[in-house]
């Protein structure tokens, strides 16, 4: 099949896989000769296919939509698309991660990431910075992965659905662009994030990229972890009244992981005297809106629910499994298993969970752990998989019975709740979360800002059209931004459910709890104030108050392409933002000569400090490690 296109022609095969009823797999090539064929058959092993293909043009998007009709019962395996787009051996693919947790980015179209791309990938020739665009219209219902091959994608559909004799299964909507560029263009041109973002008819998100700024929240979460108390959020509550500043920007008051009994009980802990409900009354009466932390998937094996209906668990071996287990977790992580989302008690179960919580006046809603009950069977190939995870009903897919346990969440809390995701996977929450986590967990300690801050800026094209983007916690204390004695450490080791990941280290520095609030802003997201109000230093509160006056908007747009972290991003919005960051351990101009294209000629202002800095003296100013400049200037100064 070819596809006219504003960069030529391009042309696309299609295999499908199936399962016939004896099981035998079947691999059979569709030839479509041109695009406005419509359908194309083959007959096969007693077995005629149907696959309809139709496409429309939208903006530089090739939007198409495809369809398949068999006359016998199969099970559909996958189907394979490859398109051939003539891009060079050393193109670069860009790739997403089955949940908004994993790690996005770039890598050599030649070699193969550690983590599969799926639902949107780019395909980049790095001699002109211009490249291809696949983007899937989420959300979807079936999983689809990209791979470089043959100068192209090859697009893989996982379907491991059943279909009935002469009933038709539909693919999910794709969106194809190609020869767009890559890189932000000066003057306000498209580039990655753009395109990645897809048509407009893509767009779903419930709240505008503006919306961010009107969403601000204190989470008890970094700083108390599960020691949090009633007393805590009290005290929190109090000094961000007394605050002028954090008073008009905080709405929300949440109180995260650490305030129940048992997963799968879901009753307050004796932290929580009077009981969640008592405490949601109390700050609405201060003048804030009540929120909470849940895992509607996570269920504790010390339960009386987990004894009763263990075949409510996702299974391995007949049994109910924990992957934490599996990954060496004791105590109260290796008690978690997960709840399956293909069983429709577990739909109800869900609900009612929800039907308590907003009863208990909570209108703010964090659900963590979201993508846990499928990530075992996601995280490498099918072949690994083998046949030991078991669903209770995969017969139509995964993400189908997940969107529908999303949807019952949505239905429950009502439109006026906000509903911020964590783990989301992006097939199932796009459109009806307010808001999504886009990283790992921010500590205060360097890697994990270089951590975070990579899936900041990858994940961009996500912030305003699926949802609002969340970066993870605006957390500033360190040991030049907290009071003595008031710096909580967690003792050094690792995170409780990802043994391979330390968080030790020397704690932030003032420069690196700017860079991380800069990195907050740019991110045009959710801010949302994790540290012991009580507990920080004048300088501290200064960073940030100044997050609060400049949070919100469309998300900035690094300014080269061929870096795992960007050295400068520019955001345009209420005021247009310059940042310039020293990722590395030596002194390093604070404007590079491969970012200055992308700046315009002005004067900026330093945000942290106040001092002023030509666009020229940017090129000659050099940063120290790990210091960044967030730059701001006057609209009437740009050219």
């Amino acid at each position: 099949m070819t596809l006219p296109t504003p960069g030529g022609n391009c042309t696309v095969n299609l295999v499908i896989h199936w399962q016939d009823a004896t099981g035998t797999h079947q691999w059979e090539p569709l030839h479509h000769p041109d695009a406005d064929a419509g359908s194309a058959g083959v007959t096969a092993r007693n077995a005629v296919m149907e696959c309809r293909v139709t496409t429309r043009r939208e903006d530089e998007y090739v939007i198409l939509e495809h369809s398949l009709r068999m006359d016998v019962a199969a099970r559909l395996v996958e189907c394979v698309w490859h398109a051939a787009t003539g891009l060079p051996d050393d193109a670069v693919l860009w790739h997403m991660t089955y949940d908004v947790w994993g790690r996005p980015g770039v890598t050599s179209a030649r070699a193969r990431p550690g983590h599969r791309p799926f639902w949107r990938a780019a395909l980049m020739n790095p001699h002109t910075g211009r490249g291809h665009v696949c983007s899937y219209k989420l959300p979807a219902r079936w999983m689809h992965t990209f791979s470089a091959a043959a100068g192209g994608f090859r697009i893989e559909s996982r379907i491991d659905a059943d279909v009935a004799a002469g009933g038709e299964w539909r693919n999910d909507v794709m969106a194809l662009a190609f020869d767009v560029p890559m890189v932000h263009e000066p003057g306000g041109g498209r580039g990655l994030a753009s395109s990645l973002a897809g048509p407009l008819s893509f767009h779903i998100s419930r709240r505008h990229a503006d919306d961010a700024a009107a969403h601000g929240a204190w989470n008890s979460w970094d700083y108390y972890k599960l020691d949090v108390s009633a007393d805590d959020v009290r005290e929190n509550l109090e000094a961000i009244k007394a605050d002028e500043t954090l008073r008009r920007f905080v709405k929300y008051i949440v109180v995260d992981d650490g305030w129940q009994t048992l997963d799968g009980e879901w009753e307050a802990n004796d932290k929580f005297p009077g009981g969640m409900a008592a405490l949601a009354a109390e700050i609405r009466a201060a003048g804030f809106v009540p929120g909470m932390w849940s895992a509607p998937f996570f269920i504790n094996c010390n339960t009386k629910l987990f004894a009763s209906h263990p075949e409510w668990c996702v299974q391995k071996d007949g049994a109910p499994y924990s992957p934490l287990r599996d990954m060496g977790c004791t105590g109260l992580w290796g008690d978690r298993y997960y709840l399956d989302p293909t069983h429709p008690a577990v739909h109800r179960h869900v609900r009612r969970m929800y039907e308590k919580f907003h009863g208990w006046g909570m209108r703010y809603f964090k659900t963590d752990f979201l993508s846990n009950p499928f990530k075992a069977a996601h995280d490498r190939d099918e072949a690994d998989r083998g046949e030991a995870l078991r669903f209770h009903d995969a017969s139509g897919g995964l993400h189908q019975p997940h969107r529908q346990c999303m949807e019952g969440i949505r239905g429950v809390i009502g439109p006026e709740s906000f509903w911020l995701g964590c783990g989301s996977i992006w097939a199932t929450g796009a459109g009806l979360m307010d808001a999504s986590r886009m990283s790992s967990d921010i500590a205060i300690y360097w890697p994990e800002i270089r951590t975070c801050a990579y899936s900041v800026f990858w994940n961009s094209h996500a912030h305003g059209a699926l949802w609002l983007n969340d970066p993870d916690f605006l957390v500033v204390r360190g040991r030049d931004t907290s009071k003595p004695g008031m710096l909580d450490v967690p003792p050094e080791g690792t995170k409780p459910y990802s043994p391979d990941a330390p968080q030790s280290g020397p704690v932030f520095s003032v420069d690196e709890a700017r860079t991380w609030a800069a990195c907050v802003i740019l991110s045009g997201g959710l801010v949302t104030l994790s540290d012991r109000i009580a507990g920080l230093n004048d300088e501290g509160m200064r960073i940030a108050r100044t997050v609060c006056r400049l949070a919100g908007g469309p998300a900035a747009r690094p300014l080269e392409f061929g870096r795992p972290l960007p050295r400068c991003a520019m955001k345009n919005g209420r005021t247009t933002l310059l940042a310039c960051i020293n990722w590395d351990e030596t002194p390093a101009p604070a404007l590079p000569r491969s970012c200055a294209a992308g700046v315009p000629d002005a004067a900026w202002t330093d945000a942290w400090t106040g001092r002023s800095f030509s666009t020229q003296q940017l090129s000659r100013h050099l940063l120290q490690p790990h210091c960044c400049l967030l730059l701001h200037t006057h609209p009437a100064s740009l050219p």
